[in-house]
């Protein structure tokens, strides 16, 4: 009888991969499933991204009235590298941008408008691109304007 008695092959197997060969059917489909959660993640937040992006560059193509809040957040958010980490802010345009808000109340509304295009705190990224002499600088700078 033991000649007789067939033996199951791997291509009679539930197996899918072979690369997932020799694991378990629980195993298989724990990989699997990390796989495809993986991807979709993935796409959610080169999606996110891009959609972000195509706020950002709206804002900024219709900020060109001089004077305007949203204009000045725009100048802020480009002289200090846009969302690089690695590019170096420019000091010089910074302090112009904010040379050029004559009240504390035009402040808030950059703030507000920087918030609300590029979704991140026109302070935190200040203190992140300055050097502290020249963020003690700045928030100076602010608070001496009127309100």
């Amino acid at each position: 009888m033991r000649g007789k008695q067939r033996r199951k092959t791997k291509a009679q197997g539930k197996r899918h991969y072979r690369g997932m060969d020799g694991i378990g059917e629980y195993e298989e489909t724990v990989i699997t499933s990390v796989i495809g959660l993986s991807a979709a993640v993935g796409a959610v937040l080169i999606g996110r991204h891009y959609f972000n992006k195509i706020f950002q560059n709206k804002a900024q193509t219709t900020n060109i009235i001089a004077g305007n809040p949203s204009t000045i957040a725009t100048q802020l958010y480009e002289a200090m590298g846009k969302e690089h980490f690695y590019t170096l802010a420019d000091s010089t345009a910074i302090f112009n941008a904010l040379r050029s808000i004559s009240t504390q109340t035009q402040y808030a509304q950059v703030q507000k408008s920087y918030k609300a295009n590029y979704t991140t705190n026109l302070d935190s990224d200040l203190e992140a691109k300055l050097s502290a002499d020249q963020y003690n600088e700045a928030i100076r700078m602010i608070s001496q304007k009127p309100a």
